[in-house]
């Protein structure tokens, strides 16, 4: 039982975080009293566990026209920990706005059934494109090529 619930939530976790700005994760892979910790918060209950995700959600729709959620690695690192690196990429609504791109990783730690009862996220990484020099005069323009 605990082998099927562990491959059940990875395979779940692969094919929902991509897609978590534009459906609702299914939350049979968690425990009623899963914990969420990050660098700002810490929340504890499943029904605080959807709050954030529809919040995060509900954001980002807000925030950007488009937006996705890349899975670049899951590995696990012992038997009651699922680790799962990701980037979050997105188009902005408003036009003078950067291209908006978050990297992180999160940690889910399983209980003796292979229920997820911790997810942390941490190693979260803004990365805004460089900035550019404003072009003022000729010479400016001349210099930048």
């Amino acid at each position: 039982d605990y082998h099927v619930n562990v491959g059940y939530a990875i395979r779940t976790l692969r094919e929902e975080l991509p897609v978590l700005f534009h459906r609702d994760l299914s939350y049979q892979i968690y425990r009623e009293d899963i914990s969420f910790r990050d660098p700002v918060n810490c929340f504890h209950g499943l029904g605080n566990y959807k709050f954030i995700v529809q919040v995060l959600r509900l954001n980002g729709r807000m925030l950007f026209k488009s937006i996705w959620v890349e899975i670049l690695s899951v590995w696990q690192p012992s038997e009651s920990t699922i680790v799962i690196r990701w980037s979050v990429r997105g188009i902005p609504r408003v036009p003078w706005e950067a291209r908006g791109l978050f990297d992180g990783v999160s940690e889910y730690k399983l209980d003796s059934k292979g229920k997820i009862y911790e997810h942390k996220v941490h190693n979260v990484i803004f990365n805004s494109p460089p900035k550019c020099k404003v072009a003022t005069t000729v010479s400016d323009l001349v210099a930048a090529t």
